[in-house]
């Protein structure tokens, strides 16, 4: 039996709005819509994570990318 990849959002969305991706994947989603997620806890979830959801407030850049030991960073 295989495991499905996680994926970590960092706010919280309409069950509806995800409903087709918990088919796929092991979803584990922030609890605030109007909170931001804080940075330790996003690098953690980065580390354990196949992908994330961020918002374009949250900040994007090569530590949280590196912090992901299966992606791949290309120039």
């Amino acid at each position: 039996m295989s495991m499905k990849p996680y994926v970590y959002i960092t706010r919280k969305l309409p069950e509806e709005t995800i409903a087709e991706l918990k088919g796929l994947f092991e979803v584990k989603m922030w609890d605030h819509e109007d909170i931001p997620v804080p940075r330790d806890i996003l690098l953690e979830e980065a580390k354990k994570a196949s992908g994330l959801i961020t918002m374009l407030s949250d900040k994007v850049d090569e530590e949280l990318l590196g912090a992901g030991r299966r992606m791949v960073l290309k120039p």
